[in-house]
């Protein structure tokens, strides 16, 4: 309910790293793309922070016009102009 609602920084941190810790790959990348599709409280490079964390990663998605989380199945998907 939101009277539930706790406005405390820590918890929510806590929170969080226990879900990128422990979480599926469809929780976090899920997660991210929440967060990437909330323009008006991100910064509008943000997205390029993720799909530069992910490439730095080796992770197998990148990101789709700067608010969605794809899988890279082949070499090929990379050059097709699609991946912003």
């Amino acid at each position: 309910m939101a009277d539930d609602f706790k406005n405390d920084a820590s918890a929510w941190i806590t929170r969080f790293k226990a879900l990128f810790a422990n979480g599926s790959y469809a929780d976090v990348l899920g997660f991210v793309q929440f967060i990437l599709r909330q323009k008006d409280y991100i910064s509008p490079d943000f997205w390029l922070k993720i799909e530069m964390a992910l490439r730095d990663g080796c992770a197998a998605y990148r990101v789709l016009d700067e608010d969605t989380v794809i899988p890279i199945t082949n070499e090929q998907e990379l050059g097709c102009g699609l991946i912003r």
